[in-house]
């Protein structure tokens, strides 16, 4: 762990779990919830210890696409966000933690991830943040160098923005962040991140969570040097890359590195 993912860490909200006797290591356990509970569950306590150098974080969105396949790591520690744990399920992903209030996963998929050894971490339909909100603490707690987002996209129309702006959270720019949509790729640039692609890929600079400042480019055909993007323009929208690699980085803020994919199947998996 980097000192200064140690450092985001503190920051974190993280949930513990453990059985009746307080013990972490047990197995089956009974379960804490966020409100007091208790309940049997046939689960793993759930162990703040770093798994893997990356977290995925399946959300609740729709199905996803064949091509998120070949994206996403094989090895990662795989959070499920309620229904996400469904689409984890959908392409053959084994949950390690569990995380929501349980209302839209199905039943089935709730019992796999239990039967599976997941790490169960329920909290109350009522409360103050989302579930997506709750995995991203998490995903913190593991420290890991990245974190990949997918499913994001066609849920709940609010949802999906307020998704899309917790991805401005001060304490991820610790790490690599991506979010796989249904047909374009996203980076979270909050520092310095490289792009990969081919001459004349689409790109664009989409500020979340305020404007940015000191924005600066390279490899891309409309360079920034040292500049501002401002929330309300949308100066940096439909660049285009220069060659296989780009660079983007930003003083202040953060940047959606938005690029659509054209070559890929849109097709759900069955």
């Amino acid at each position: 762990m980097t000192n200064k993912a140690a450092k985001m860490m503190a920051d974190g909200h993280g949930i513990r779990v453990s059985d009746a006797r307080g013990s972490t290591s047990d197995w089956p356990s009974r379960v804490t919830n966020s409100d007091n509970t208790r309940e049997n569950v046939a689960c793993r306590p759930y162990d703040p210890r770093p798994m893997s150098e990356t977290v995925v974080i399946f959300s609740g969105g729709n199905p996803l696409e064949i091509w998120h396949r070949s994206a996403l790591p094989e090895e990662a520690t795989v959070i499920g966000v309620d229904s996400g744990i469904d689409r984890a399920h959908e392409v053959g992903r084994v949950i390690d933690i569990a995380v929501g209030d349980f209302d839209s996963v199905t039943a089935r998929g709730l019992v796999e991830a239990e039967r599976g050894g997941a790490a169960i971490v329920r909290h109350p339909t009522v409360k103050d943040r989302t579930d997506l909100e709750l995995a991203i603490d998490l995903a913190v707690e593991q420290a890991p160098q990245r974190i990949v987002f997918v499913a994001m996209a066609g849920g709940r129309p609010d949802h999906e923005m307020a998704g899309l702006m917790l991805l401005s959270d001060p304490r991820l720019r610790a790490f690599d962040v991506d979010v796989l949509l249904p047909a374009a790729r996203v980076a979270v640039v909050q520092e310095r991140r490289t792009l990969t692609g081919r001459v004349d890929d689409l790109v664009s600079l989409i500020p979340i969570g305020g404007s940015c400042f000191g924005v600066t480019t390279s490899g891309l055909r409309y360079g920034l040097a040292d500049e501002t993007l401002y929330a309300s323009s949308g100066r940096g929208v439909s660049n285009l890359m220069d060659g296989p690699v780009a660079v983007v980085s930003v003083r202040t803020g953060t940047l959606l590195a938005y690029q659509p994919l054209v070559d890929v199947s849109t097709e759900p998996v069955r």
